[in-house]
């Protein structure tokens, strides 16, 4: 599934996206989806993490992977705003390619996991990828309790350069205007 146009916003009171069953969806370049709402990704319960290291880039993953998963694409952005909630729960991944942009606003919840025992809810951004994070913005890691062992991920790619802290020029303008 592809989001086309140019902008999107998943509405408050209007529903959410649930991206559920090992469902893919990758957005189109160029489009920018603000959650207003609620975002909940979760897919079937893993056994084991991801197949192949994650240096190897997102499509690798998405190929081997049985994850639900949201991919922001290059040019792409997924912007979390205020009282937003986003959940990538068990057997799911919130992916950012290189030149894809995530904006976690202020009063935003990005929640990575779950308390459940599958594990393995994954959030990665590939090197090259923008990542901004507002001070009073929510990052929530869950695990199980007693669980000597992290099963959920995330990763921030570092072999070219690392994770950009900010946005560029262009998304960064269109993201002041709405």
């Amino acid at each position: 599934m592809w989001f086309h146009q140019d902008s999107k916003k998943i509405t408050a009171n209007y529903g959410q996206v649930n991206i559920t069953n090992s469902t893919q969806i990758e957005m189109c370049p160029g489009v920018i989806l603000h959650n207003t709402d609620s975002i909940l990704v979760e897919g079937p319960p893993q056994s084991e993490p991801m197949n192949i290291p994650s240096c190897t880039g997102v499509d690798n993953l998405k190929k081997y992977s049985k994850n639900s998963m949201l991919v922001v694409s290059p040019y792409a952005a997924l912007v979390l705003d205020a009282t937003s909630k986003t959940y990538i729960k068990n057997g799911a991944g919130l992916y950012i390619k290189q030149n894809g942009s995530l904006v976690v606003k202020s009063g935003a919840l990005l929640e990575i996991g779950d308390s459940g025992t599958a594990g393995y809810g994954e959030f990665y951004a590939e090197a090259g990828a923008f990542v901004y994070i507002e001070q009073g913005a929510t990052i929530r890691y869950r695990r199980a309790i007693g669980d000597t062992i992290d099963r959920n991920y995330m990763i921030f790619g570092m072999n070219s350069g690392g994770v950009i802290a900010g946005l560029p020029y262009q998304i960064d303008s269109v993201l002041k205007a709405g």
